[in-house]
């Protein structure tokens, strides 16, 4: 019983990383989705895509983080979204040299070369989001 307590414990001292884990999967997901689609149905080059699927996903990603993850009151959508949009730009670098690494570098197909390029930026982007984009209200 004491293991159960301090588990739950350790899960609410951490759900707000483990909401925006959730996040990030299904965001994660759609940006397979779209990149593949992009890709290997319309025929562009897979960095074009990526930087298109990151831009599509990365305005879900900031209404579902604001929302549900860090529960933010910040009622101006548009400046907050701005800043959101101008540093998330820095996970669309990282995102995209990994992306290329990977794919060109090391011959890995470019659907895996991206999850393990959006791993590498999880960290950049949960810091950042928390830090300085949705720090108001964040729990």
């Amino acid at each position: 019983m004491n293991k159960n307590i301090f588990f739950l414990q350790f899960l609410n001292k951490r759900k707000t990383f483990l909401k925006f884990f959730v996040v990030g999967g299904f965001c994660g997901l759609l940006d397979l989705c779209f990149l593949f689609l992009l890709t290997d149905i319309l025929g562009l080059w897979y960095l074009y895509s990526g930087i298109i699927s990151f831009i599509l996903v990365s305005v879900i990603s900031f209404l579902l983080n604001k929302n549900l993850t860090f529960k933010d009151k910040n009622e101006n959508y548009k400046k907050q979204y701005v800043i959101y949009a101008l540093v998330t730009f820095g996970g669309l670098i990282i995102n995209n040299a990994f992306l290329f690494i990977f794919t060109d570098f090391l011959a890995i197909w470019y659907i895996f070369s991206r999850v393990f390029s959006s791993l590498i930026a999880l960290g950049w982007n949960y810091t950042i989001s928390k830090k300085f984009i949705f720090s108001n209200n964040s729990k």
